[in-house]
């Protein structure tokens, strides 16, 4: 009998797996591919074993591996919601977790398993999609703040080429040094002004 209490102890694992950094588990992508498997396997009508076998040889690595397991211990007689409860511990953490708890949902209560299982596929693309697309801009406003940070320097420091007196007159008079070690700071707050808003602008 499915217990509401399961769903808090999900959220509780993946909350706690987030926190601690300890998140396991496959890739986003390849855990909705198995998932989009299982679920084109239930609209057929298929076995569960069955379908888990041909999920496992379509995706390959070690998802399918877990899934041809899990179709073998089927077919040894372990009851399916304890496989779907072993594979969920061993990939705990991972959006496999949240589909295997769907497809153990449908399985109690009924319901359209296939459906559920494809939109948690695509919520896990969706997912891998941000993610990809936070990673792109934080790495473009990393470049950007590099840039802005170096070519201060880089134009002083070609300005004390070109201009003759000028390194003499930067270091050689009291005014030329506080000006400088103005310079300097005022780059080195802004410096760690710049990483300090893309930290908290990429989390």
């Amino acid at each position: 009998m499915w217990r509401p209490s399961k769903v808090s102890e999900l959220v509780v694992s993946r909350a706690r797996c987030a926190l601690l950094g300890t998140c396991g588990g496959a890739p986003d992508e390849r855990v909705a591919e198995v998932l989009e498997a299982i679920a084109s396997g239930l609209r057929a009508g298929r076995p569960l074993d069955e379908i888990l076998d041909d999920a496992g040889r379509a995706v390959g690595g070690v998802l399918g591996d877990d899934a041809m397991t899990a179709a073998a211990r089927l077919r040894g007689g372990v009851p399916i919601r304890e496989v779907l409860r072993r594979w969920s511990e061993v990939r705990a953490g991972s959006g496999l977790e949240l589909g295997l708890a769907v497809l153990e949902v449908g399985i109690e209560v009924g319901g359209h398993r296939a459906a559920a299982l494809d939109a948690v596929a695509k919520t896990l693309r969706d997912r891998r999609a941000a993610e990809l697309e936070v990673r792109v801009h934080s790495t473009q406003a990393r470049l950007s703040a590099l840039v802005t940070c170096t070519v201060p320097l880089l134009f002083g420091f070609v300005s004390f080429l070109a201009v003759p007196g000028a390194l003499h007159g930067a270091l050689g008079t009291l005014a030329g040094r506080c000006a400088l070690g103005i310079a300097l700071v005022l780059e080195w707050v802004g410096v760690v002004w710049t990483r300090r808003i893309i930290r908290e602008a990429v989390g």
